[in-house]
């Protein structure tokens, strides 16, 4: 992986360069629309922002 570095030596997360794959344990989906929808309609706010 290849990014540029700002003055406090983080990432340019726009100059991020790589590839490969990724592995996660834990994802938690925020704000995505779907995932608020769907549930809302079936009266199930528990399945709203879910943990993967």
């Amino acid at each position: 992986m290849q990014s540029q570095l700002n003055d406090q030596m983080m990432p340019i997360f726009s100059s991020l360069i790589g590839g490969g794959v990724l592995f996660v344990k834990k994802v938690k989906m925020k704000g995505f629309k779907l995932m608020n929808v769907v549930p809302r309609s079936m009266g199930k706010d528990k399945l709203k922002d879910p943990d993967l």
